[in-house]
């Protein structure tokens, strides 16, 4: 009941001390309710289509925090939870309090600036106080990274090193260069990457590369980036001699792009000049006989290319 208007709704009693009622967004549309979060106000429209404003009386309370794992079990029973905070802008004394919070951290701010110095707050105070993420979010920045390797250059090689802290028996010890890395990793995730959409029946051109650190491969086409591709070597792999590399390399172009390269004709540049004649020769070992028979499925023709020129691949490897 509401200014003497009668709203209805089906009540759930549930174990949050902190709010006094949570409405379904079907509750609110039903009632055509408007949320203000500028003015903070709340329009309600009752039966005889007459709009009830309800403006926020309390600013100075803290605001409710519960945990995302808790407010995930009820939505799982079916809850449909809204939740809604309006805090006081001109609090002098900044502290977490003052920022609306809802852990796994979610941070609600009205605009970017004040967005900025919410998170800026939250993330200083959790430094100060020791409190650091779970290691399996570290573990899933690296996963993030990785997944846009094909569309950012050097994306696999730049996060080798922190790779590496996730290694079984290796010390999580954070240096600078990790830290160096990790910037590098959070602006190139940022930036806008300039790839060209492929076209059938045009020519494709691939440049590949390999070190004892990785692989890293170039597809493009007009003399324009498609898409990059890069990845470490496997413990198995750093055993293989150079010429081997090389030709993983092509291998993962062909694997990767299949679906770009099978059919079209592709022309792929090496820096290992002995690939150039792979095709015709005898003596071969058995890893090698295997990736002759993925080549002989393409339409290409493998060529050398210097390593002084072939820039792109080399830096992704």
């Amino acid at each position: 009941m509401i200014r003497d208007s009668c709203f209805l709704a089906d009540l759930m009693l549930l174990p949050f001390d902190d709010f006094g009622i949570i409405l379904g967004m079907d509750w609110l549309t039903v009632h055509d309710v408007v949320v203000n979060c500028r003015r903070k106000t709340i329009d309600l429209r009752c039966q005889n289509n007459e709009i009830i404003r309800i403006e926020s009386v309390d600013l100075n309370g803290l605001p409710a925090v519960i945990s995302s794992m808790l407010a995930r079990q009820y939505l799982r029973k079916g809850c449909e939870a809204y939740f809604f905070y309006m805090i006081d802008s001109k609090v002098t004394k900044k502290k977490i309090e003052s920022v609306p919070v809802v852990y796994d951290i979610l941070i609600y701010s009205r605009d970017k600036t004040e967005h900025a110095e919410h998170l800026r707050l939250v993330l200083q105070i959790l430094r100060d106080k020791q409190l650091y993420a779970k290691f399996s979010k570290f573990r899933s920045f690296l996963g993030l990274a990785g997944y846009y390797r094909c569309f950012r250059k050097g994306l696999s090689m730049i996060g080798a090193l922190m790779t590496m802290l996730l290694q079984k028996d290796v010390k999580f010890e954070w240096s600078e260069r990790c830290q160096k890395s990790f910037d590098q990793l959070k602006t190139l995730l940022i930036e806008a990457p300039v790839l060209v959409q492929p076209e059938s029946g045009k020519e494709f051109v691939t440049f590949s590369d390999a070190s004892f650190n990785g692989l890293g491969c170039v597809l493009m086409q007009e003399g324009k980036v498609v898409a990059y591709a890069s990845r470490q070597l496997k413990p198995h792999e750093k055993n293989y001699p150079m010429l081997d590399l090389e030709l993983a390399a092509i291998v993962l172009t062909l694997k990767i792009w299949r679906h770009y390269l099978f059919g079209e004709k592709c022309h792929v540049y090496s820096d290992h000049k002995s690939l150039k004649y792979l095709m015709t020769q005898k003596d071969l070992n058995l890893r090698q006989r295997q990736w002759l028979e993925l080549l002989k499925d393409y339409e290409l023709v493998i060529d050398y290319h210097s390593g002084k020129a072939n820039v792109v691949a080399d830096a992704l490897s």
